[in-house]
C-alpha cells in the first residue's frame, strides 16, 4: 500500500516510518489507526509542500526583483548616456529632408509622366 500525495517528491525520514507504521497496521487489520495514520501523513505533506511552494515562490520574486534592479540601473545610465536636444535635432533634420526627397520624388515622376505622354 502506497500512501503519497506527492508521489514526484521523496517523503521526509520522519514519513518513512509512518509509513511503515501504516502498512504494519494494515496487515494486522487495524483500519481505524490506518486512516487516522494516512491522514496525518496527507497533512503533512501537504505543509512540506506548501513551504516547499512557498520557499520557490519567495526565489523567484527575489531573482526577478534583482533582474529588475540591473534593469533600472541600466536604463538609468543610458538616459544619463543620451543627448537629448542632440537626437531631437538629427530627428528634425531626417523629417526635413525626408519630406524634401519625397517631393523630388514626386517632380520626378510628374516630369516623367509629361514626357511619356508627349511621345504619344
Amino acid at each position: 500500500m502506497r500512501v503519497f500525495l506527492f508521489p514526484a517528491a521523496a517523503p521526509a525520514g520522519g514519513c518513512l516510518k509512518v509509513i511503515a507504521e501504516i502498512k504494519k497496521s494494515a496487515k494486522q487489520g487495524q483500519m481505524g489507526a490506518v486512516k487516522v495514520m494516512a491522514k496525518d501523513l496527507i497533512r503533512t505533506q501537504m505543509s512540506n509542500f506548501k513551504v516547499s511552494h512557498k520557499s520557490q515562490t519567495l526565489k523567484s520574486t527575489q531573482a526577478m526583483g534583482e533582474a529588475m534592479k540591473g534593469v533600472t540601473k541600466a536604463m538609468g545610465q543610458m538616459n544619463r548616456q543620451m543627448n537629448s536636444p542632440a537626437l531631437h535635432k538629427i530627428m528634425q533634420e531626417f523629417e526635413r529632408q525626408n519630406e524634401e526627397m519625397e517631393l523630388v520624388s514626386e517632380v520626378m515622376g510628374d516630369a516623367i509622366d509629361d514626357a511619356l505622354q508627349e511621345d504619344d
